[in-house]
C-alpha cells in the first residue's frame, strides 16, 4: 500500500491436512480468493489405497474452514481406483452429495508412467495398454461396471470440449472475482451458488442411480444408453442456465469507482492466475484426467519413419475438418485420411500396423451440439445479428442435413 498498490488477488493449491484456520484467515485478508484443495477421495479406504497421507476428517475440516472464509474452493474426486469396491464407490458419491456447494469434478484414478501405482499394477500383471495410454480393470467386477457406466454417461460432461463441471467452476470463480474487487448483490451471489449446487446434485443423482443399477444387476446395455441420453439432455439445459448466470455476473454495474492502480493490480492478479489457461478460458482448471480411449492402437516406434510421415497427422487433420465443418461453405466436405497414409514425394511401403484406424465419420453427429454451445458463449459479445442464434439447443440425435 505504501508503494501505491491497492488490493491484490492470489490463489493457491493446498493439502487438506495443511489448512489452518488462523493461517488461512491471514491469507484471506491479504487477497487470497481461490483455493484448489487436494481432496482426491471421500472415504478412509480410498485415501489409504491412494497413499494420500490424510484422513477423511482432514477433508471435512478443510472444506468447513475455507468455505467459512467466503473463498472459491474447488476440488477433484477420484471416485474409483484399481482396488475399489462398489461400497467404496457409494461412499465417495455420498461425500460429493455432502459437499455439493463446491465446484468439483470426478473421475477414475488414471495411471501415470513412473508412479508407484504403475509399478504395482505392472508387477501384478494388471497393467494394460502401452505408451499411447495406460489402462487397467478394477478388481471388483461391480466397481468396474460402475466405471463403464460413468465413462459412457459423463465423458462429455466431465472431459468434453465444453465440460459442464468446468462451467460450474467458471461461474463461481468469476462471481468470486466480481465480489472481491467490484462488489456483488445477494441475488447474484444466490444465483451463482444455486447453479453450482444444481449441477453437482444433478451429477450425484445420476451417480447414485448407477450404483443402484449395478447393485440390483439392472445395469444393462440399454440402461447404459438411456442413461447417457438423459445426462446429455441435462447437459444442454444446465449449460444454457450457466451461460445466463455468467452474463449476469459480467453485466452487473460496478458497486463503486475503482482507481486505475487498483485495476492494474487486479489485471496483474488475473494474469498470474490465468497462466496455463487455454484459449477463451476465464479461470484455471485443474483437469480431472479422462480415461484412455476404449479403442486405440499405438503405432510402432518407427512407423513414422517407414511411412515417410507420422500417420497421426492425417487422423488429426480429418478431426479438425470435422470440427470445422459447420462453419465451412456447403461445398467443403471433410475428407478422411488417405489409405495407406501419404508417403510423401519418395513413397516407401508403410508398416502393416502404421497409424490408427481413421475416426468414425459418425463423429459429425455431435457437431450441431458443439456449434450451439459456441454460439451461446459468443452471444453476449454479438450486437449486430443476435437473432441468428438458436433459442434452443439442437437435440443430440439430430443429424445434419447432407450438403448438396
Amino acid at each position: 500500500a505504501g508503494q501505491g498498490v491497492g488490493k491484490i488477488g492470489f490463489q493457491i493449491k493446498a493439502r487438506p491436512d495443511c489448512v489452518d484456520p488462523e493461517l488461512f484467515s491471514q491469507l484471506r485478508s491479504m487477497g487470497l480468493f481461490r483455493v484448489f484443495l487436494g481432496i482426491e477421495a471421500g472415504t478412509e479406504t480410498s485415501l489409504r489405497q491412494l497413499g494420500r497421507g490424510q484422513r477423511l476428517a482432514d477433508n471435512e475440516s478443510a472444506l468447513q474452514i475455507l468455505n467459512g472464509l467466503d473463498l472459491h474452493v474447488a476440488f477433484n474426486l477420484l471416485v474409483l481406483n484399481p482396488e475399489s469396491t462398489l461400497e467404496d464407490f457409494e461412499g465417495n458419491v455420498a461425500f460429493l452429495r455432502g459437499h455439493a456447494a463446491n465446484p468439483m469434478n470426478f473421475c477414475r484414478t488414471e495411471i501415470y508412467a513412473g508412479t508407484p501405482l504403475e509399478q504395482r499394477l505392472r508387477s501384478q500383471g494388471r497393467l494394460r495398454g502401452d505408451y499411447w495410454g495406460l489402462d487397467y480393470v478394477i478388481g471388483d467386477a461391480r466397481a468396474e461396471r460402475a466405471f463403464e457406466l460413468l465413462r459412457t454417461a459423463f465423458y462429455e460432461r466431465n472431459f468434453g470440449a465444453h465440460p459442464l463441471h468446468y462451467l460450474c467452476g467458471q461461474v463461481d470463480y468469476e462471481h468470486q472475482i466480481r465480489s472481491d474487487f467490484f462488489g456483488t448483490t445477494p441475488e447474484l451471489r444466490a444465483a451463482a451458488k444455486r447453479f453450482v449446487r444444481q449441477v453437482n446434485e444433478n451429477s450425484v443423482a445420476y451417480l447414485e442411480e448407477i450404483a443402484a443399477a449395478v447393485r440390483s444387476q439392472e445395469a444393462t446395455r440399454s440402461f447404459e444408453h438411456e442413461l447417457a441420453q438423459r445426462v446429455r439432455r441435462d447437459d444442454f439445459r444446465l449449460y444454457s442456465e450457466g451461460q445466463k448466470a455468467l452474463r449476469k455476473i459480467r453485466e452487473l454495474p460496478e458497486a463503486s469507482a475503482i482507481t486505475g492502480r487498483a485495476r492494474a493490480a487486479l489485471a496483474g492478479a488475473m494474469a498470474l492466475a490465468l497462466v496455463g489457461c487455454s484459449h477463451r478460458e476465464m479461470h484455471p482448471r485443474e483437469m480431472a484426467p479422462p480415461p484412455p480411449p476404449q479403442e486405440r492402437s499405438a503405432p510402432p516406434s518407427d512407423a513414422g519413419i517407414d511411412a515417410g510421415t507420422d500417420a497421426r497427422v492425417a487422423d488429426e487433420r480429418f478431426l479438425m475438418q470435422c470440427e470445422a465443418a459447420p462453419y465451412l461453405p456447403d461445398r467443403v466436405v471433410p475428407v478422411p485420411p488417405p489409405s495407406p497414409p501419404d508417403a510423401g514425394p519418395a513413397p516407401r511401403k508403410a508398416a502393416p500396423d502404421a497409424g490408427r484406424t481413421p475416426p468414425d465419420p459418425s463423429i459429425l453427429k455431435v457437431i450441431p451440439d458443439e456449434r450451439f454451445l459456441m454460439q451461446r458463449e459468443a452471444a453476449p459479445y454479438l450486437r449486430d445479428r443476435p437473432s441468428e442464434l438458436p433459442d434452443e439447443p439442437v437435440a443430440p440425435d439430430v443429424k445434419r442435413k447432407p450438403s448438396k
